[in-house]
């Protein structure tokens, strides 16, 4: 078995430029995973959209809570195994690294830098890994606040979806679910920021409305909820399969996988889901 290593990148920058220091967890499977998709990106390829590089981590398995457990909040990098989450977070930054130019990076090390930074912005609030309570737990916030980074687009409004405003409370009413939350200074500060959250106003399609409605191959899928205090129960990728479109997805059932069902079914087969949400990957250079 691989063992994780704990890495501190130096990057000493001068004049106006900020001097970071950053900490990773990650094994050298995961190195060598990211220098594999690195090549796929060179000068005469590129990905079209995140479902193409979601497909190369089918067949991985499905580990919950694959970034927990760390103190200090280091960042995880984790191609082996993924949560839903993870999943779509790797594979969108995986999708925008390929607008960064990868031939002025020439080393490993290089393109590990760079795509920790961009992994790095996409999961935490306003670019700042400061913490447990600093990441994008709640997915409607990760929503909103990669949409103000310019990485993503909310567009279920304009496919029909409804807006609705709702309370979240999740984490801090169930607080025994979460270890971190057991410190009584990390669950002060998370109360505060579900405070500051509320009440939460997004976007939902109802189920009704899913099978006509102009998604497309790559958007990102959140699957909303009626449980008390939670938005998204689930999240993946729409991936178009005979025709259709489906959902590409870390499956709790047990690895990644496309869903045998085309969206529209898949998710009227999910427990209390009252609609999705659509978000859209940007498709240009915005660094």
């Amino acid at each position: 078995m691989s063992i994780p290593k704990i890495f501190l990148f130096f990057s000493v920058l001068i004049g106006s430029q900020l001097c970071l220091a950053q900490e990773m967890v990650f094994n050298e499977s995961d190195q060598e995973r990211l220098d594999e998709l690195v090549a796929k990106q060179g000068a005469n390829s590129s990905f079209e959209n995140i479902s193409e590089i979601g497909t190369s981590f089918l067949g991985s398995p499905y580990v919950a809570h694959t970034i927990e457990g760390f103190q200090n909040e280091p960042l995880v990098l984790n191609f082996s195994a993924f949560d839903c989450t993870t999943f779509v977070e790797n594979s969108l930054s995986l999708y925008l690294l390929q607008y960064e130019n990868l031939e002025e990076y020439t080393t490993e090390e290089d393109h590990l830098k760079t795509y920790a930074q961009l992994l790095e912005n996409i999961r935490y609030r306003n670019r700042e890994r400061a913490g447990y309570t600093s990441r994008l737990h709640y997915f409607t916030e990760w929503i909103q606040n990669n949409e103000k980074k310019g990485y993503v687009f909310d567009i279920t409004e304009d496919l029909g979806g409804s807006t609705i405003e709702k309370t979240l409370d999740f984490m801090s009413s169930h607080r025994s679910s979460y270890s971190a939350l057991e410190d009584d200074r990390i669950f002060e500060d998370w109360v505060e920021i579900e405070k500051a959250l509320n009440p939460m106003r997004f976007a939902v399609l109802g189920l009704d409305a899913i099978k006509t409605a102009a998604i497309e191959e790559g958007d990102i899928i959140a699957f909303a909820t009626n449980i008390d205090g939670l938005d998204v129960t689930h999240t993946g990728i729409a991936i178009e399969k005979n025709k259709k479109i489906h959902l590409l997805h870390a499956s709790s059932s047990g690895s990644v996988v496309i869903s045998k069902k085309p969206l529209y079914k898949f998710a009227q087969g999910i427990n209390r889901c009252t609609g999705i949400i659509i978000v859209r990957p940007a498709l240009y250079d915005v660094f």
